[in-house]
């Protein structure tokens, strides 16, 4: 991975709590790079939920609320099981 130099400001009182959480097992850039890479997964997952949901209203909107398949699947499973 090919990596750029960008020069980051710090509030002191966060940068005092990053080096309290790191505590010397990483260097401050890693710690940045692994929470960043985290951050924005989390971003990308809170996202696509988000697409999920709209789509599920508007699937609801259109089709209105289905019937929950389960109790179908088991009608199914007993008829079966009877023949």
């Amino acid at each position: 991975m090919e990596n750029e130099s960008v020069t980051i400001s710090f509030p002191v009182n966060l940068l005092e709590q990053i080096k309290e959480i790191k505590k010397d097992q990483k260097s401050l850039n890693e710690f940045v790079i692994e929470t960043l890479t985290k951050e924005v997964q989390r971003y990308k997952i809170v996202s696509a939920q988000q697409t999920i949901l709209k789509l599920r209203a508007e699937v609801e909107k259109r089709t209105g609320i289905h019937p929950d398949p389960v109790i179908l699947i088991r009608e199914l499973r007993e008829s079966n099981e009877n023949e």
